[in-house]
């Protein structure tokens, strides 16, 4: 398998017959060499011209000389028009695409999308991002026809409502979904993901306003998710996170991300500790409703490695709590005011196995804390201390031989 840049001003005879992965994203292409290459190589699977100025004549290229082809980004490409893409549709173009990101075409209106759906009925992973106009007709008419799509990205997409992501929910074989900026996502829509979509593994629910402890009870059911993205929703609290754990996904969740869940307290992390044993990767960011007596419960998840725990309003008596995590090898403390030296101190009495530890932001900490860090954690590859103004360029000086700062 080759790849060509486009600083490969020929194509060598011998590669013409071969599987080749063509990359041409940023470049400054012109349809006519595009052109020339997609017709003198008649094995091309993967095609990336994202960011490109191609025209309609350069789809009009794909659509006669693309029938190997698996893989395609015209991402934010925004110089073709839909005439492009009819024609594409009525030649049979790219019928064997698998993958297919059109994020950042805001020049397609549902006609285009329509064109896409009719010649590409075999997509696997189809990425829509950064859409403001993507509408639910654009959106239902690609999921209709491609009922074995298992992965879909449509993050900030806005205009998108629940009429969409039902019609989504029809295709059973997803296994990832990313959404994301979108306030008009209800209960509806993971009522219908979870009676449908069984095979769920890994869920971006990003900055949904509408998501709520509710929405969470549905999730609750997807045996096979472990991968769980609920950063930036306010609603998501405590009953839901109790539902979530206590469901058919709670003992196999690997990653969760509560960033910015005020609502979320101690009581989560009770229920996350005691059914949650198989979570690798936490974020509690800015989930400042965690108490000391909320991060005890945390040294029950006897599989955490990464926790990050930036202004979560976190105290020296927390992080005596957080050392007895018996595997924890990653954690963020950034922008939490309280802490001292002392509390630094104790919680490197236990944490034997941490290896990246951010401290930046924390406007007590001296040289004291790290000068402990770097002497007594074996460990340790990757201490940030940026923003703490009492550390001396000195401290510095005397740790970047073993540490990196």
């Amino acid at each position: 398998m080759y790849y060509i840049s486009w600083n490969s001003v020929a194509i060598d005879n011998y590669l013409l017959m071969c599987h080749i992965q063509l990359t041409l994203h940023h470049c400054c292409c012109q349809d006519q060499v595009l052109s020339k290459i997609l017709r003198k190589c008649q094995a091309i699977i993967l095609l990336d011209v994202s960011y490109t100025r191609i025209s309609n004549a350069s789809i009009c290229s794909l659509a006669r000389h693309s029938s190997t082809l698996r893989w395609l980004s015209l991402a934010y490409c925004c110089s073709f028009t839909e005439k492009g893409l009819y024609y594409l549709e009525a030649c049979h173009g790219c019928c064997r695409l698998s993958h297919l990101d059109l994020s950042g075409c805001v020049q397609i209106s549902f006609n285009g999308y329509s064109s896409m759906a009719s010649c590409c009925s075999e997509l696997r992973t189809l990425i829509l991002n950064d859409l403001p106009t993507l509408t639910d007709s654009c959106l239902s008419v690609l999921s209709e026809n491609n009922h074995n799509l298992q992965k879909l990205s449509v993050v900030d997409c806005p205009t998108l409502t629940d009429i969409a992501f039902e019609a989504v929910a029809m295709c059973i074989n997803l296994n990832m979904l990313k959404i994301e900026g979108n306030s008009n996502l209800t209960e509806t829509t993971l009522r219908a993901l979870s009676q449908n979509c069984g095979r769920l593994k890994h869920m971006r629910i990003k900055n949904c306003a509408q998501v709520n402890n509710t929405s969470l009870g549905f999730l609750s059911s997807l045996h096979n998710l472990t991968v769980l993205n609920l950063s930036q929703c306010p609603r998501v609290g405590e009953s839901g996170i109790k539902s979530l754990a206590e469901g058919n996904c709670g003992p196999k969740l690997r990653e969760l991300n509560l960033s910015s869940c005020s609502l979320v307290g101690d009581r989560s992390l009770q229920k996350l500790a005691q059914r949650c044993c198989c979570l690798l990767y936490l974020n509690l960011s800015y989930c400042n409703s965690i108490t000391n007596e909320g991060l005890e419960y945390l040294s029950g998840l006897p599989s955490l490695i990464s926790l990050d725990l930036t202004a979560a309003n976190v105290q020296d008596q927390g992080l005596i709590s957080l050392g007895f995590i018996d595997m924890l090898q990653q954690l963020s403390l950034s922008e939490n005011t309280a802490i001292t030296d002392k509390g630094i101190q104790m919680l490197f009495q236990h944490a034997e196995l941490l290896q990246d530890l951010d401290i930046s932001h924390c406007p007590l900490l001296t040289d004291a804390a790290i000068l402990a860090l770097a002497n007594c954690c074996s460990y340790l590859t990757s201490l940030n201390v940026a923003g703490c103004p009492k550390k001396s360029c000195s401290c510095h000086q005397s740790t970047t031989s073993r540490v990196h700062i």
